[in-house]
């Protein structure tokens, strides 16, 4: 079985003035591979034109960070303290770039359902994670049932 595509998820100091260096970056990638590309500058929400053509020019999927929540919960929550400040609560537009799209859902330890989701009919590859993976394996119930 082939790998999957690799994640390219990059902190919340990377914003467009980097950009040429995102650049330089994905020009050192071996072609032969896929690649997601998780950004989390709020600059980049809603998308940018330019690295949209960016991603474009090196056909990277793309990747929706749902952290809504996570950060709806309850802070005080021992394992959601530190998550906070690592996972951006940015606007959530889902979509399909170079035919490949993952959502990244973080939840709370206290999750409910999740009611977001992409458009049927494209290749998904979906990342659920709550705090310290509590609750993880139980929210793949909410996927559908492929073919994707």
């Amino acid at each position: 079985m082939p790998l999957g595509p690799f994640l390219l998820r990059f902190p919340s100091r990377i914003g467009p003035d980097q950009l040429p260096w995102l650049q330089r970056f994905f020009e050192m990638l071996p072609r032969e591979h896929r690649y997601l590309l998780e950004l989390r500058h709020p600059a980049f929400f809603p998308r940018s034109d330019a690295l949209e053509d960016l991603a474009g020019k090196f056909a990277l999927g793309a990747v929706t960070l749902d952290s809504h929540a996570l950060h709806a919960g309850p802070a005080h929550h021992p394992e959601v303290a530190g998550a906070l400040h690592e996972k951006p609560n940015l606007p959530v537009s889902p979509s399909v770039r170079a035919n490949l799209a993952c959502v990244r859902l973080v939840l709370h330890p206290d999750w409910r359902e999740p009611q977001r989701g992409l458009p049927r009919g494209q290749r998904r590859h979906v990342a659920y994670r709550s705090t310290e993976g509590c609750g993880s394996p139980h929210c793949g119930r909410w996927v559908p049932a492929g073919p994707y």
